[in-house]
């Protein structure tokens, strides 16, 4: 990380010829969102471990010798996405964000990302909430207050009325409106408004209803629809891959299991299960002529319809992917939610299930846990035969519990 709050893209240790230890070489982008990974990951750690101490670790920067701690590493990744604000309040999307391939939508500097309003969103009210933990409660205001302010310019400004558009670019375009021919909606821009509570309830199922209608396929939610046929300089090089193939309009399995979160997040049991078994590897792998990848890993993609090998999965072995299925898996479809008060549960399994167990470890001690009689909606916890009121186990104080999950 760099003095201002910006990150290197791509970073890389090489080993120099001579040299006592190894040099870094890395290349900084115009790309938008890595900054805010940076705080993404150490919220969740923080909701894992409680260890706030860790906060007050110290770092140089890359161009600043002089050691921060990463309390103030993070504030300055988010102060830089602060004062990076369109006139009307959005992010600037810069050389594209999650999205890698909307390199050319805002390289003049005012193009607009909505799935970075989101993002940002949810990450200012985590460290709004941090901070009062830290006792600093002026900045704990600033952040809501920002939080605030761009929830509301996202709900007037962003929504295309039955889903929401994804991104505006130099010339002040739509990308992702029903205005559009191609790429006519995005998933990002719709799962991460409910996963980061930007939308209202009423949107929330709308936006539910446009995913189902125009991005869920058979083999899991695409990246967008319908895909670019033409290569468009105005957007990027998203637009020079075949149609269907990547992130052209294949299901990208990285923004695939988002989906599935947030169908866990809206509490669609049977959605959310059925949304998994179309992105469960040993399921593809069970018509390995279509699928042609390894049953036992994950891909990074499947090709979209517009693709004529529908179907077919590539880039296999994709870490960042198959990290993200286990996590969903885990914290949405099982609900062994993380937080800094304790294990919070809150399944999103079929109701016809009868039982299943999983293994959990969490802060030194290992939860066994139990699901029995998932039929009905009311969470009902029991920690080693004893009753637990609500759904958040309290902390452990042993090395193994054992849980009882029922759905009453």
């Amino acid at each position: 990380q760099f003095v201002d709050g910006g990150v290197h893209h791509w970073w890389h240790p090489l080993p120099a010829l001579g040299a006592e230890k190894e040099i870094e070489s890395g290349v900084r982008t115009k790309i938008s969102d890595n900054r805010l990974w940076l705080c993404y990951v150490m919220a969740r750690y923080l909701e894992e471990t409680a260890d706030f101490s860790a906060l007050d670790l110290t770092e140089p920067f890359v161009d600043d010798p002089t050691p921060h701690t990463l309390w103030e590493h993070f504030l300055r990744a988010l102060d830089l996405a602060l004062n990076n604000l369109s006139p009307r309040g959005l992010p600037l999307i810069g050389g594209g964000d999650w999205n890698d391939g909307l390199n050319a939508v805002g390289v003049q500097g005012k193009g607009e990302s909505v799935w970075l309003g989101h993002f940002l969103f949810g990450l200012l009210n985590d460290f709004a909430e941090f901070a009062e933990r830290r006792g600093e409660a002026p900045l704990a205001r600033r952040y809501r207050q920002s939080a605030a302010a761009l929830r509301e310019t996202i709900y007037q400004v962003a929504w295309d009325g039955e889903w929401y558009w994804r991104a505006t670019n130099d010339q002040g375009e739509l990308l992702g409106s029903h205005l559009n021919t191609e790429g006519r909606i995005f998933l990002n821009a719709q799962t991460w408004a409910i996963l980061s509570n930007t939308v209202s309830t009423e949107r929330a199922a709308q936006v539910w209803q446009s995913i189902e209608k125009w991005l869920l396929k058979d083999y899991g939610p695409l990246l967008l629809y319908p895909a670019y046929h033409t290569p468009d300089p105005a957007i990027g090089y998203l637009s020079r891959y075949a149609p269907g193939v990547r992130e052209n309009g294949g299901v990208y399995t990285h923004a695939a299991t988002w989906a599935l979160l947030a169908a866990c997040r809206l509490g669609l049991r049977e959605k959310a299960y059925d949304l998994y078994r179309r992105l469960c590897p040993p399921l593809r792998g069970l018509d390995p002529e279509l699928y042609q990848g390894e049953p036992y890993v994950t891909p990074g993609n499947v090709d979209g319809p517009d693709s004529p090998n529908f179907g077919r999965g590539a880039w296999t072995w994709y870490s960042g992917s198959a990290q993200w299925l286990l996590r969903v898996t885990l914290y949405g479809l099982f609900g062994l939610q993380p937080t800094v008060d304790g294990l919070r549960l809150a399944p999103c399994l079929p109701p016809d299930w009868k039982s299943c167990r999983v293994k959990r470890y969490f802060r030194g001690s290992l939860y066994e846990i139990e699901y029995r009689d998932l039929s009905g909606t009311k969470v009902c916890l029991s920690l080693d035969g004893n009753s637990v009121d609500g759904n958040t186990l309290p902390l452990p104080t042993g090395s193994v519990h054992h849980v009882v999950v029922r759905l009453d």
